[in-house]
C-alpha cells in the first residue's frame, strides 16, 4: 500500500520542484537589476535649493538696528518713517532727523535724479528751480558718477559747502548748510547709489555718523536690491514760478540774560531769558524751546518741549528757571543744558536750530558763587 501511495505523488512532486527552480531564477535576475532597488512614490517631490521665505518685508528702516539708530542719536524715543524710497528717523519733535537711501543699478539713476529735483523743496526760488530743470535735461545721458558732479552747481547756489570723501565707496561728496544744520553724503558704491541727510547736529559731528552710517547700511543690504518705490521725476515738478516768494526761516541769533543759574534758596539768579531771533518768519507758525539736561551723574534721553512767546519786536522768548523747569532731573553742580529750537513753518514743515550748551546750573553757595 505504501508503495502505491507513492508512486501516485511522485507527480506532483516533479512539478513542484520544477515551480520551485523557476522562481529562484527569476528571484536571482532581479537581484541583478539595479532598477529594483529604488523606491518609487508617485508625490515625492524633486530636491530643489533651499530658499528661505520671510512673512515680514524687506524695509529700508531695517538696515539700521533700534540700537544702532539709539546710539546715533542718544536720546529717545525715535520715529522712523518710510518716505521717497528710503527711511527718516527722528526724535520726537522732529528737531533732529537722520534720512537714509540706498540704490543699485537702474533704480540708482533714476534716485540720483529723483533726489535732485526736490532740492528746491521749501527754497521756492525761480533761478534755483530754473538750474535744476537746466541740469535734469542735460544729464540724461550721463552716468551716475558724472550726473551727481554736475549737479555740484546746484548745491553751490543753495549756498552749501562741500568736500570730498576719500574713505568710503568710489566716490563720496559730502554737502553741509551751516546755517541750517543740514548735511548731506552722496556715494557711489560700485553700481550702488547712498544717499544720506543729516539736519538738526553740528556740522562737526553730522561727517563722521554719516560715514558710519553708509558703512553700515552698505554692509548689510541685499545684494542685488530692488527697492518697491519708483523713483520718478514728475513733468513740471520743479516749478519755475516767477516773484517774491517765502525763504526757509533759520535762527539769526540766541541770547541768553543769564548763562549760569543756581538752584538752593539762598543766592537768587535762578532764573534766566532766553531770546531768539529768527530770519524770514513771515510763514512762522510756532516757535519751541527743546532742552534736556547733561551732568555726572545722568545723561537724559528725552527731551522736553517747552513753547516760546513772541514779542512785540518779532522775537520769541521763553524764562527758564533752574528749579521749576529742571525739577524732574538730578539737579547736581555745573550740569549744562543741551538745547535747540525748533520752529514750525508752513504748518507741517520744521527748521532745526543747532544745538547749544552755553547755560549751565550750579548749585547754590554764596562763598563760590562769582561775582556777576
Amino acid at each position: 500500500m505504501g508503495e502505491k501511495c507513492f508512486s501516485k505523488r511522485e507527480p506532483l512532486y516533479k512539478v513542484v520542484l520544477i515551480l520551485l527552480s523557476v522562481m529562484i531564477i527569476f528571484s536571482g535576475c532581479g537581484k541583478n537589476n539595479p532598477t529594483n532597488n529604488i523606491s518609487v512614490h508617485e508625490n515625492t517631490p524633486i530636491p530643489t535649493a533651499t530658499i528661505h521665505v520671510t512673512d515680514e518685508p524687506f524695509s529700508v528702516c531695517n538696515l539700521l538696528t533700534e540700537e544702532e539708530k539709539y546710539q546715533f542719536f542718544l536720546e529717545s524715543p525715535l520715529i522712523s518713517v518710510e518716505e521717497n524710497g528710503g527711511c527718516r528717523v527722528s526724535n520726537q519733535w522732529e528737531t533732529r532727523s537722520l534720512v537714509f537711501v540706498i540704490t543699485q543699478a537702474q533704480q540708482a539713476d533714476q534716485a540720483v535724479r529723483y533726489f535732485t529735483a526736490k532740492l528746491d523743496e521749501n527754497w521756492n526760488d525761480p533761478d534755483i528751480n530754473s538750474l535744476i530743470s537746466t541740469t535734469l535735461e542735460s544729464g540724461t545721458a550721463l552716468e551716475l558718477n558724472a550726473f551727481i558732479q554736475s549737479t555740484q552747481s546746484i548745491y553751490r547756489a543753495l549756498e552749501y559747502r562741500w568736500e570730498p570723501l576719500l574713505t568710503i565707496g568710489d566716490s563720496a561728496i559730502f554737502h553741509y548748510l551751516p546755517d541750517a544744520a543740514t548735511a548731506i553724503i552722496e556715494v557711489v558704491d560700485s553700481d550702488r547709489y547712498i544717499r544720506v541727510g543729516l539736519y538738526g547736529f553740528s556740522i562737526n559731528e553730522a561727517r563722521e555718523k554719516m560715514i558710519e552710517v553708509v558703512k553700515i547700511i552698505a554692509a548689510v543690504a541685499p545684494n542685488p536690491l530692488e527697492l518697491p518705490f519708483a523713483f520718478v521725476v514728475e513733468e513740471n515738478s520743479v516749478s519755475t514760478t516767477e516773484g517774491n516768494l517765502d525763504e526757509i526761516p533759520s535762527v539769526s541769533s540766541v541770547l541768553l540774560s543769564r548763562k549760569e543759574i543756581y538752584f538752593g534758596d539762598l543766592c537768587g539768579d535762578e532764573s534766566t531769558l532766553l531770546l531768539v531771533t529768527l530770519r524770514n518768519q513771515e510763514t512762522v507758525n510756532q516757535v519751541y524751546f527743546i532742552y534736556r539736561l547733561e551732568s555726572e551723574t545722568e545723561t537724559n534721553p528725552n527731551w522736553t518741549t517747552v513753547t516760546m512767546t513772541k514779542g512785540d519786536n518779532q522775537e520769541w522768548t521763553v524764562n527758564l528757571s533752574a528749579e521749576k523747569n529742571f525739577s524732574a532731573y538730578q539737579l547736581v553742580n555745573a550740569a549744562r543744558v543741551n538745547y535747540g529750537i525748533a520752529v514750525i513753518y508752513r504748518i507741517n514743515q520744521v527748521y532745526r536750530s543747532p544745538e547749544f550748551n552755553d547755560l549751565i546750573i550750579y548749585q547754590c553757595n554764596l562763598e563760590l558763587k562769582p561775582k556777576q
